[in-house]
């Protein structure tokens, strides 16, 4: 039986239409998913169009890390402003560390910030699917040197859309002098803001300012959270219960007035 030889153009035309056969991929297949929808706030005084995005789909890390690493960062300032933290699972979408105990020492003392502020920032969703971790919206904790007072400012955050396993706001390892949350908005959240204090790390005051309706949560025991002030954030629910000890208030809890004829209150 003879041979039949195909001539080139036969032969580019037959590769021409396998290659043809083959299923591509869209140009953007590799991009990370597209956020999801954006719930609109009713406290937290956002600027969205300010916000860097930080996705983390697909990522195994906390969405924002932070800690005293260079000499200068002690009695310094952290801001963490400006983000839109979505789609994080099995990680923190913000963890701060006030000190770091591994560093060597500044002017014989651990390197800690002396105030972190965390402002316009949207966190959500972020997902718990493995067991046995221990997941925050917001982690901050406080200082663990002696010789540093400092002070937590969260102001304008909306965190939204966590499971069950995921806490929302936890300030509880390491000392605060004071603890400020000012227009912090949670939605579809299963846990509330946590705050607390023991006789090696006690909290100092905590100030409530403008969120109607948070819930926060205090743990310790008398001697271990100072005064917490409620300003300008009616139906915001403060509860106080001792560790393994019941349901016996013992935090100091003050709600202020609203000023009169809707003036103005100076902000701290």
């Amino acid at each position: 039986m003879p041979v039949r030889t195909l001539t080139a153009a036969a032969v580019a035309l037959l590769i021409a239409t396998a290659l043809c056969a083959i299923p591509t991929r869209a140009a953007d297949d590799d991009a990370p998913p597209a956020a999801p929808k954006r719930p609109a706030p009713k406290v937290a005084r956002l600027d969205r169009a300010k916000m860097e995005e930080v996705n983390g789909a697909g990522q195994d890390k906390d969405g924002i890390r932070r800690r005293p690493w260079v000499p200068d960062d002690h009695n310094g300032e952290l801001l963490i402003e400006n983000l839109y933290i979505h789609s994080i699972v099995d990680h923190k979408g913000i963890y701060v560390t006030s000190t770091s105990t591994e560093k060597p020492k500044v002017d014989g003392l651990m390197p800690t910030y002396k105030t972190v502020i965390i402002r316009n920032c949207e966190i959500g969703p972020i997902t718990l699917e493995t067991r046995g971790l221990h997941i925050d919206s917001i982690k901050a904790d406080g200082s663990k040197e002696p010789g540093v007072k400092n002070t937590l400012l969260i102001e304008d955050v909306l965190i939204h859309d966590t499971n069950g396993g995921v806490m929302t706001v936890l300030c509880k390892d390491g000392a605060w002098d004071r603890i400020i949350l000012r227009r912090v908005e949670t939605l579809n959240v299963q846990h509330p803001v946590t705050i607390g204090g023991n006789k090696q790390f006690p909290q100092g005051e905590v100030l409530i300012d403008e969120c109607p309706g948070l819930q926060v949560a205090l743990q310790g025991e008398p001697g271990t959270i100072g005064t917490v002030t409620v300003r300008d954030s009616p139906g915001a629910n403060v509860t106080n219960a001792r560790d393994g000890k019941g349901d016996a208030p013992w935090a100091k809890i003050v709600v202020e007035p609203s000023p009169a004829n809707g003036a103005k209150r100076p902000r701290d």
